[in-house]
């Protein structure tokens, strides 16, 4: 197989999942560089490729074009890596190439596998396609269909990329869970797995020619993405920046300025369970012992009604309730501690209310915690009466040996409730 031919320094930045760097450099080898993880930001990819450009003499002036990784994965690092290649390229007037996570493996898989054959050959690949699975955690997968283009020497995409289920991926043959299969139909990809293997030998990571990278390039998504980018044939591989955006699997939780401007105003809407992964974060935020992905799951199960509080497309809080004839048991109320006493619960609750009242609702039944003052003024405020006290109702951080009592309220929706 060919080796990616470069006339000037390509600069590949990625922060999907772990972030890194790689500069490929013509006739030398390439450099790369794995951030720490959660350390991530711009900050730390710009002070990284400083190092190497220092290291390697090297201006940034001398870069001649650029690769982001577009992801799917982390949304904040998504945003990280595609600001600052934006921001480099139009600085330094340079094309962007971009490649998605998916793509990135599918070639680490082909050329990493002595077993797979020559590419040129597609292995068939471009008349069949193969899944990749990325592990997006919560039980989540990113899944998406991809063919092996042999005249243009890339993947593509067979539709759209979507989320897929714990349940669905375990009925894919061949995939065993924590590892990375070899199977021709699928590719199963936990956090950051990429094996060391090189497109410059098919495996074999004893070479040290000019060309061959150091480990911690060999094993990072920017590497990757950059070798798909630099193999293909594809005239319009490299363009304007315009290019260089995240690909959102599920629903993004942050706008751009443009979009905030033209979004709709605060509102409750259902919520899905493509929306557990950004629930989890809210809930390890607000609560010491907070519910499990688990919880939430047996609430869809079970039929219970979930709803996202969403304002300018960001969703800010939920609710979970159970309803049983003309009665309603809240079981989750929750606000991102960040949007907390800006009137976001009241918000919330007041359109619940009204849509309680619209299903002809005659009681609201509810616990709380006697510690959680702001939800006691909160529900009092809104006519709910303490009815009761339920002793050792909630775990705590302490374990089983304490437990915290729950303050039972009630609100009547009837008559009063209803004028």
């Amino acid at each position: 197989m060919k080796a990616p031919s470069l006339s000037r320094p390509v600069l590949a930045i990625d922060a999907s999942d772990a972030a890194s760097l790689v500069l490929a450099l013509p006739n030398r080898p390439w450099r790369g560089v794995r951030i720490d993880e959660g350390r991530g930001r711009a900050s730390e990819l710009l002070d990284a490729l400083n190092g190497v450009l220092r290291e390697e003499g090297v201006g940034v002036q001398d870069i001649g074009a650029m690769v982001l990784c577009s992801g799917p994965g982390s949304f904040t690092g998504l945003r990280i890596a595609a600001g600052l290649v934006q921001g480099m390229a139009r600085g330094l007037q340079k094309t962007v190439a971009v490649v998605s996570a998916f793509e990135a493996y599918a070639l680490a898989w082909l050329l990493g596998s002595s077993d797979r054959g020559e590419p040129e050959t597609g292995m068939g690949l471009q008349r069949d396609s193969l899944s990749v699975f990325i592990n997006a955690r919560l039980g989540e997968f990113y899944k998406a269909r991809l063919r092996f283009n042999p005249l243009l020497y890339q993947f593509e995409f067979v539709g759209e990329p979507e989320i897929a289920q714990q349940k669905a991926v375990n009925e894919v043959s061949g995939l065993a869970e924590g590892t990375a299969s070899i199977e021709p139909e699928a590719i199963l990809v936990e956090p950051s797995p990429l094996r060391y293997c090189t497109p410059f030998g098919r495996g074999d990571a004893s070479r040290s020619d000019s060309t061959q990278p150091p480990v911690e390039a060999l094993q990072s998504l920017s590497y990757w993405s950059l070798v798909a980018a630099a193999l293909s044939n594809d005239p319009q591989r490299f363009g304007p920046v315009v290019k260089a955006q995240p690909l959102y699997v599920r629903d993004k939780v942050a706008m751009t300025r443009e979009e905030r401007l033209n979004a709709p105003a605060m509102g409750l809407q259902p919520l899905h369970p493509a929306d557990l992964a950004s629930v989890m974060v809210i809930e390890n935020q607000a609560y010491e012992v907070p519910w499990t992905s688990g919880n939430f799951r047996d609430a869809f199960s079970s039929g219970y009604q979930l709803m996202k509080l969403v304002d300018q497309g960001v969703m800010i809080g939920y609710l979970v309730c159970m309803r049983v004839l003309d009665e309603c048991h809240l079981l989750n109320f929750t606000i991102a501690p960040s949007r907390q006493r800006r009137g976001a619960g009241q918000f919330m609750l007041d359109q619940w209310i009204k849509m309680l009242l619209a299903e002809k609702v005659n009681i609201i039944m509810l616990e709380v915690r006697p510690s959680n003052l702001a939800a006691l003024r909160l529900y009092e405020r809104n006519g709910f009466q303490r009815v009761g006290l339920r002793k050792d109702y909630y775990p705590t951080r302490q374990g089983e040996a304490v437990r915290e009592d729950a303050v039972l309220m009630n609100r009547s929706l009837a008559d009063k409730g209803r004028s």
